[in-house]
């Protein structure tokens, strides 16, 4: 049976370039490895895992032979290619960091080959392997542009590259996943830094630096941005290559042991290193590289530190007692995970809990539809997404990176499909498809896209006022193309997704059009959520050559419910950003904040118009459009409190753990918002109301039924029925609430009428398995 070791996650930054000083508290003088700063670094104790990491990210495995098979090529990591140095990076700046590396670049993982060498022969080496690479190009100088400084600015900040090497110019003291490079105006020129940021992989082709799909304008304005952050732009330098000391170089090269990790062609091939180093099976974990500093010259000085000593020692031991017949066998979920790390896909997104933006580069991920909130910045989480992605998109995406979110301008890298290519059959294997039984039809499959089509447009559930289809914008935010849909995700996640978005992203402004399974439309299809879906499905599986959805790019005239409610999930003034507001027949509205668990506005008469968030980009809140626009009290609904005199909490019910489930609709298409806090289950239903004595036909009121679930009775739990400056008891359940409302309550128990602080409130005690609140809102 094959020996098995766990391996701890492998993160390496990409390499991208910021000012070192702007990014960390202190210069680093150990060779800095993102993951083990993130996972590691503050272990008590040292392990394998940790260990693993490091021989894999400081290229150990280069100049230290396992043998074939024994370890996956995608825990690889190939050292930049030299063919062509000369003409990418300045003469000065390889003398000083062949002499220095982590002096001249701190944090760099590059050993320094000659520190124990006696300094006459180290300046005799270093000097032959500068000339040597000097040799193979020409180095060309421009200066920056400050037209193109700016551009670059604003692009560094966007697209990805400040979410690993933070932004320029602020102190990140937290951000463990930060890469430094160093003084970047020391090494490159504009031309040779341009190149590398368009086209990363041809000289570092392991795909930690990922390409972010600049074009060449990007690329040069970035590296413009990148050099002019430097205080100052070394001049031309005049360096003369002696063809003597060339061949002395390139002896060095093939015999310090340059060669073990760098590809560098003499002609046609590679140089072969000389240098041969035990196999990582034969290592002793007290000598060598190891140890703080090697007594003699063949051994490279990495300028370790404490903890990184002692995970290697770890990493060596474990190493060591694998047999010479067996090797490392992974499963698709940590291979997953040690891939993700390896490659810092934890920098920005997360799986299964594990990883995501630090706090303290949050900020720096933007969109241009702040309205949609992390939404539409933060990259999305990965848990569940090889159960998601069809294979051909997955496939691309790995490959290729991705641009299917509009709205943010994070941009999705490029690894190449051989770093990272064998995450496809990973992700397929660790993460199920969702069940979804295909229905059966009575009718013809053009009938059923025609229905597909109709529940798409305006006057169904308006898909288009979200999405872009085909060429033509949404008539609110931006979201991803319909007609790429059915490309990129599986039908089965798709159904599942449709009846409980919040399930598979959580905090998502997708509204659940089939709440629960259940479907609004009784007539469309059997009134059957299943066929319905399937119906949505068929037309965008047509992509670009389906027709164009009803009622796109028309203004929207106000909304007017008729028969049945309206709810308008939207940004609603005085309701926040995830408001979703309901517009009865009866002529009475209400908006309810899902983001903070309440109901937030009462109006009268007209319901909303919807045509500032319906045309163009929607940006806004609108206000309702009625009259006698009651305002609730702010602050959380429900609290659990010592004691009836306890203050009232200020946070929202969302900080304090509850979680909103949707809602769903009765047999008049009534919504009965659902939230939950552990087994507490709440079920929040308004019905429009007219009876008597404190409310006629002609100005309806509302009554709330608030039902509590648990299974076992809570224990000190109040609902704050009012608050407000002045509540006067008017007797036979009535209570006036300031000047303008009225309420009246059933309730289980009496509510009890306090005063806390500068405003008086009303609580109503829980208690038992069920409570049963029922409250009537005269205004």
């Amino acid at each position: 049976m094959p020996a098995r070791i766990c391996l701890v996650p492998m993160l390496t930054a990409f390499a991208w370039a910021v000012n070192i000083s702007a990014l960390h508290a202190q210069t680093p003088n150990h060779p800095v490895v993102p993951g083990f700063d993130r996972f590691f670094a503050k272990a008590k104790e040292a392990n394998a895992g940790a260990g693993h990491l490091l021989l894999v990210e400081l290229n150990c495995i280069a100049c230290h032979n396992v043998p074939a098979g024994k370890i996956g090529d995608d825990l690889k990591k190939q050292a930049p290619i030299l063919d062509g140095v000369g003409g990418r990076v300045r003469p000065s700046y390889l003398r000083a960091f062949l002499h220095d590396p982590q002096s001249a670049k701190p944090g760099t993982t590059m050993p320094n080959l000659l520190a124990a060498l006696p300094k006459e022969k180290r300046g005799e080496s270093v000097e032959a392997l500068v000339h040597f690479l000097a040799s193979t190009g020409s180095f060309l100088d421009t200066q920056p542009a400050a037209k193109a400084i700016a551009k670059g600015k604003i692009l560094f900040h966007q697209v990805g590259c400040a979410a690993c090497h933070g932004p320029h110019g602020i102190d990140l003291k937290d951000a463990v996943t930060v890469l430094p490079l160093g003084d970047l105006a020391k090494k490159y020129s504009i031309v040779s830094l341009t190149n590398f940021l368009q086209d990363p992989h041809k000289t570092r082709p392991s795909g930690r630096m990922p390409s972010l799909n600049l074009n060449y304008g990007e690329a040069q304005d970035t590296a413009h941005f990148l050099l002019a952050a430097h205080a100052e732009v070394p001049p031309a330098e005049a360096f003369q290559v002696d063809s003597g000391m060339v061949t002395k170089g390139r002896a060095f090269f093939a015999s310090m042991g340059c060669a073990s990790c760098h590809n560098l062609k003499n002609g046609n091939a590679n140089i072969v290193s000389t240098l041969k180093a035990p196999d990582l099976v034969e290592l002793k974990a007290s000598a060598g590289c190891i140890v703080g500093k090697p007594s003699t010259g063949k051994f490279p000085r990495y300028s370790l530190n404490a903890a990184q000593r002692a995970a290697l020692t770890a990493g060596i031991l474990a190493w060591s007692k694998i047999s010479a017949t067996s090797g490392l066998r992974l499963d698709a979920r940590l291979n997953i995970d040690q891939t993700f790390t390896a490659f810092n896909c934890y920098a920005c997104h997360q799986r299964e809990g594990k990883g995501g933006v630090e706090a303290s580069l949050n900020e720096f991920f933007v969109t241009t539809q702040k309205e949609m909130g992390d939404e539409a910045r933060i990259p999305p989480h990965l848990s569940g997404v090889g159960g998601k992605l069809t294979s051909a998109y997955l496939k691309k995406v790995l490959a290729e990176g991705a641009a299917d979110r509009p709205y943010m301008l994070t941009r999705m890298p490029k690894f190449g499909p051989a770093n990272v290519g064998h995450l496809q059959a990973a992700l397929e294997a660790a993460d199920p498809v969702p069940a979804a039984p295909m229905p059966t039809f009575k009718v013809s499959d053009k009938t059923i896209k025609a229905q597909g089509r109709q529940m798409v447009g305006n006057k169904v559930f308006a898909c288009i006022k979200c999405h872009n289809f085909r060429e033509f914008k949404s008539g609110g935010v931006q979201g991803i193309n319909m007609t790429i849909m059915t490309d990129r995700v599986r039908r089965e996640w798709f159904t599942q997704y449709l009846m409980d978005p919040n399930k598979y992203r959580p905090g998502t402004r997708m509204p659940a059009v089939w709440p629960l399974g259940q479907s609004q439309l009784p007539k469309v299809l059997e009134g059957d959520t299943a066929q319905q879906i399937e119906a949505v499905w068929r037309y965008l599986a047509d992509g670009p050559r389906a027709a164009v959805p009803y009622g796109l790019g028309k203004e929207l005239m106000p909304l007017v419910a008729q028969e049945t409610p309206l709810i308008y999930r939207n940004f609603i003034e005085g309701a926040g950003t995830r408001a979703i507001g309901v517009g009865y027949p009866e002529k009475i509205n209400l908006a309810f904040d899902a983001n903070d668990l309440r109901y937030a506005l009462l109006w009268h008469k007209d319901f909303i118009d919807a045509s500032r968030h319906w045309t163009n980009r929607g940006e806004g809140f609108q206000p309702p459009l009625g009259e006698g626009v009651l305002r609730l009290p702010s602050g959380p609904t429900i609290a659990h409190l010592a004691s009836k005199e306890a203050p009232w909490p200020t946070k929202t019910l969302k900080e304090k753990g509850y979680q909103f489930r949707g809602y769903i609709l009765d047999d008049k298409l009534r919504p009965t918002f659902q939230y939950t806090l552990g087994p507490l289950h709440f079920d929040d239903l308004m019905l429009p109301f007219s009876g008597e004595p404190q409310a006629t036909a002609e100005a309806p009121h509302f009554q709330r039924i608030l039902t509590i679930c648990s299974e076992n009775a809570p224990e000190n739990l109040w609902y704050r029925a009012a608050a407000d400056a002045q509540i006067k008891e008017l007797g036979k359940g009535w209570y006036a609430i300031g000047k303008d409302l009225k309420i009246r309550l059933e309730t289980p128990e009496p509510p009890v009428l306090r005063t806390s602080g500068s405003q008086m409130e009303l609580l109503v005690p829980i208690r038992g398995k069920q409570t049963r609140i029922v409250q009537e809102m005269v205004w």
